[in-house]
């Protein structure tokens, strides 16, 4: 009895909706790293009432940690097809 290798040809399409998960991924990974690691500018000019709950947050200590890595663990799924619902859903 002979194994053979089915291999089924992906689409166009399929190739574009993986490129376009992976740059939303991807962008949610680096909202989470920036979180943990600051290395993007903040604007110099803000609304007050944004600047007194960015304090009140980093108050809290555990909150930006927490944050960082659920955004980070959703964009890793959301790369991986198979778990790209439960990804979204974070």
């Amino acid at each position: 009895m002979e194994t053979s290798l089915i291999i089924q040809p992906t689409t166009i399409r399929q190739k574009v909706i993986f490129i376009i998960c992976l740059l939303f991924g991807l962008i949610f990974i680096n909202a989470g790293l920036n979180k943990l690691f600051n290395y993007m500018p903040v604007p110099e000019v803000m609304p007050e009432k944004m600047i007194k709950m960015g304090a009140a947050l980093k108050e809290i200590g555990w909150l930006f940690p927490l944050v960082a890595l659920v955004e980070m663990l959703g964009g890793l799924l959301f790369i991986i097809p198979k778990f790209r619902a439960l990804g979204a859903s974070k």
